[in-house]
Order: structure tokens, then C-alpha cells, then sequence
């Protein structure tokens, strides 16, 4: 292989490595000192930046602008391992989403979008307003207060593994009664 990409020149091989998967550009990296010089090199990882500009923007509420500028960032490989990382634990959460607890099951209850550094919840059923509270990497609370009960609950979601319904811990605050349950995602913000 080598041999194959010693031979292309730079414009050709960046536009291969722009291509490949990050998992192949690091083996590419480990063919040669070309090829791994080609790989570490800024402008491949600031394109790559620009790709998740694009993803941010599927995944951030509408209006919103992703938290970081391409433009003026500098160690590229760095910020886009970074910001492949947030992208992907914060997509956990976002979506619409339908919950079950106790004798509770309502379907599209709960939307989650993100501004790039904060969540947005918005409880979309029995006139419950909601506010964000914290999220730690892999676990999101919001609280509720209103709906026709003016009764207050602190949700708190968390993710055990992608691809798998959102744990619910519910804690009513009036009795500080807490009640297990599901999250279930019933649309992505790609989906919208």
C-alpha cells in the first residue's frame, strides 16, 4: 500500500483520506511516514471539523449555531475527537420522546433539543412547563411543574448504552415519592 500512496499526489491523498472512516485513517496512518504525515495533517482534521459543523447542525435546536467556530480553532485532530465525543453522548438525549412510569404512559411527551452546550426541554403534554437542570456526560434532569395538578416532578434520564431506551428516575416533590420507568425516543432531530 505503500508503494500506492507514495505515488499519489498530495491533492490526491488528501482527497482519499477525506473519504476513508477515522477508524481507517488511523491505519492508514501506520503504513508509512507519508501516508501517517498525510493522516496528522491540519487540513485533513480541519475538514473533518467542518463535516461535524454539519452534523451539529441536524442535532441543534433550530436557530441555534454550533458552540465552536471552525475559523479560528488550531489543533484540528484534537477538536474533532472532542467534539465527535460531545456530539455523540449529547445525541443520546435529543428527540422526542415518550415515557412509561408507574401507571403513567404518554406517548411524544418530552422534546430535547441542544444549542450546542445546553439542553432544551420542553414537556409537550398537560400544560407542564419544564426547565433543564443538569447533565453530567450520561445522565440528564429537567424539572416539571404545572400541568393540571400543579404538582412539580424532577425527571432524571440516563443513558446505559446508545441504541437503548433512557432509564427514568421520577421524583415527586410534594411526597418525595420516586418511580422508576423508560424514556423511549420516538423521533430523532434528523427525522424531523
Amino acid at each position: 500500500m505503500a508503494e500506492v500512496t507514495d505515488r499519489l499526489t498530495y491533492d490526491a491523498l488528501f482527497e482519499v483520506l477525506s473519504r476513508v472512516s477515522v477508524s481507517d485513517l488511523g491505519r492508514m496512518a501506520q503504513v508509512s511516514n507519508a501516508t501517517r504525515n498525510a493522516a496528522e495533517d491540519q487540513l485533513v482534521w480541519r475538514n473533518r471539523c467542518r463535516g461535524l459543523e454539519v452534523e451539529w447542525g441536524k442535532a441543534i435546536a433550530h436557530g441555534a449555531s454550533p458552540c465552536y467556530n471552525v475559523e479560528d480553532a488550531g489543533m484540528w485532530k484534537d477538536l474533532f475527537r472532542d467534539e465527535h465525543n460531545r456530539l455523540n453522548t449529547m445525541s443520546r438525549f435529543l428527540g422526542t420522546w415518550s415515557e412509561k412510569w408507574c401507571d403513567v404512559s404518554v406517548v411524544q411527551s418530552t422534546q430535547i433539543e441542544t444549542d450546542g452546550t445546553n439542553f432544551i426541554v420542553s414537556y409537550k403534554k398537560n400544560k407542564f412547563t419544564a426547565k433543564f437542570l443538569s447533565f453530567d456526560g450520561q445522565t440528564l434532569s429537567f424539572h416539571l411543574h404545572g400541568g393540571d395538578s400543579g404538582w412539580s416532578f424532577v425527571y432524571t434520564i440516563k443513558s446505559i448504552s446508545p441504541n437503548e431506551p433512557l432509564t427514568l428516575t421520577v421524583l415527586r416533590e410534594h411526597d418525595k415519592r420516586t418511580f422508576s420507568g423508560t424514556f423511549h425516543r420516538t423521533e430523532t432531530p434528523a427525522s424531523k
